[in-house]
């Protein structure tokens, strides 16, 4: 689960499944690598900042899932 979206400044994750311990990423709607995060989850969630993110839309890509998401 990935919100709030829109996002303003955070965004949160929460999974159940969070023995997948490749880098959190983040892609411009045109496949463009943004950012990478490593993952620290602490009670099954985290928060990656998204204040060095244009106004616009990104995928967020955590594991094999992708997430659209707005800024």
């Amino acid at each position: 689960k990935v919100y709030p979206n829109p996002v303003a400044d955070l965004l949160t994750i929460k999974t159940e499944n969070i023995s997948e311990l490749n880098p959190i990423e983040v892609f411009t709607i045109d496949g463009k690598l943004i950012k990478s995060v490593e993952p620290s989850f602490q009670n099954g969630s985290m928060n990656v900042s998204t204040n060095e993110l244009e106004n616009g839309a990104y995928v967020l890509v955590i594991g094999n899932e992708r997430i659209k998401f707005v800024k």
